[in-house]
């Protein structure tokens, strides 16, 4: 009989204990996404020259970003430098580019940038070209 109750109060104990959950598991942390950064080379007729930029005239590089929700953002950069980093934050793009001379004056046709995404902490590198029927 005693070995009867001391099973029975072995098992009530069991039953008892299992009836308790607990946990202290934080939750996921949240991840969020930095800034990321586009990269625009550009050439003149192919050519990163310094002199392409002066017998054009163009002083400087101008980068229109348009994130589709908001205001554009305007960027420039000299025309010799022949590229630039624009910090951005995530989303979609579309861009353009234009040469102008040091009085602003647009010395090219625009050049369009197709669209892109910044997903954040990354680096995309595009190029363009600004071809000889593109000067004014």
């Amino acid at each position: 009989m005693r070995l009867v109750s001391l099973f029975a109060s072995s098992f009530l104990a069991l039953a008892l204990g299992g009836c308790f959950v607990s946990s202290t598991a934080d939750p996921p942390p949240v991840v969020v996404a930095g800034d990321g950064v586009l990269v625009v080379d550009w050439t003149i007729h192919g050519s990163t020259d310094p002199n392409q930029c002066n017998q054009s005239s163009a002083t400087r590089l101008e980068i229109i970003v348009d994130p589709g929700v908001g205001s554009a953002s305007t960027f420039s950069e000299s025309c010799q430098s022949f590229g630039t980093s624009i910090t951005l934050a995530p989303g979609t793009y579309s861009a353009s580019a234009v040469l102008v001379d040091a009085n602003g004056t647009a010395r090219t046709t625009q050049i369009d940038i197709d669209p892109f995404t910044i997903r954040g902490n990354d680096e995309l590198h595009t190029p363009i070209d600004f071809p000889a029927n593109s000067f004014l």
